[in-house]
């Protein structure tokens, strides 16, 4: 534990070092507090906040996850008929086709709330970086 622990605040020091100038070494005492932060998982306060900006959790089979709702952050409105299907979608205040609302629909990200993991899973990869950014933008918010 305590490598990978020490393999994430190098990398977390080095994104800092690229995006605020600098050397690594010059971050690394804050990067090792996040490191160790993430290595002990999600707090409950922090999985309240995550779920009130869009996560729905999920325990079952002895995993603890927040999965990450376009629909309940606000971020894709859908309405369908009553088949089932889409009868329009909008995305981020534009609307968008439906077979774009499905492909968005169809990326799954979720977080490990013991390790505080981002993981993610889609058909169609095209659309699995902007659900992801999203997801990461709420994470960072909390």
């Amino acid at each position: 534990m305590m490598k990978k622990v020490m393999t994430n605040a190098w990398m977390i020091a080095k994104n800092a070092a690229k995006k605020f100038g600098g050397k690594a070494i010059e971050y690394i005492g804050g990067a090792l507090k996040m490191a160790w932060k993430m290595a002990k998982g999600l707090t409950e306060e922090q999985v309240r906040a995550l779920i009130a900006k869009g996560f729905i959790r999920w325990t079952k089979y002895d995993m603890d996850r927040l999965y990450f709702d376009l629909e309940k952050a606000g971020l894709l409105e859908i309405e369908r008929y009553k088949s089932g299907r889409i009868s329009y979608s909008e995305f981020q205040g534009e609307a968008i086709s439906h077979s774009l609302a499905s492909k968005l629909l169809g990326v799954k990200v979720w977080i490990d709330v013991q390790t505080g993991q981002m993981y993610s899973k889609a058909y169609d990869e095209e659309n699995k970086d902007i659900v992801v950014a999203l997801a990461k933008k709420a994470l960072q918010s909390i």
